[in-house]
């Protein structure tokens, strides 16, 4: 038959306050590496054109990677709507919606017009594409 070996309160109360001393210096090594790791990123500002952040905005800040494959899209059925161009190449809404944006800056499409796909206003892909 095996032995019971008896561990005191004092020796369990020790170890206790032990690992709860190696668990506390490790959350905290953990906890500022973490705040290093944010602080050296580059998190882009929420707003600006050209982040570069996840959606794969070029760099430059002119148009988003994927804008030419949207205007031949809507070139080719007339119209275009931030939901068509989700479905067409698979973005979510703020990156489609910002491609949508882009292409009315440019004059490529028509505004706003409520609910109501936008028109397209050329006929062919611009010769600077």
């Amino acid at each position: 038959m095996k032995s019971i070996e008896f561990i005191d309160d004092k020796t369990i109360e020790y170890e206790l306050v032990e690992m709860s001393d190696e668990h506390s210096k490790f959350y905290e090594s953990v906890k500022n590496g973490v705040k290093e790791e944010v602080d050296k990123a580059k998190i882009p500002e929420k707003g600006k054109k050209g982040s570069g952040g996840v959606g794969g905005s070029v760099g430059d800040g002119d148009v988003d990677e994927l804008f030419y494959e949207a205007l031949q899209i809507a070139i080719d059925v007339k119209q275009i709507s931030a939901s068509f161009l989700q479905r067409k190449l698979g973005l979510g809404y703020s990156r489609a919606s910002r491609i949508i944006d882009q292409l009315e800056e440019k004059g490529y499409i028509s505004a706003r017009d409520g609910n109501n796909p936008r028109h397209v206003l050329i006929d062919e892909m611009p010769e600077d594409a």
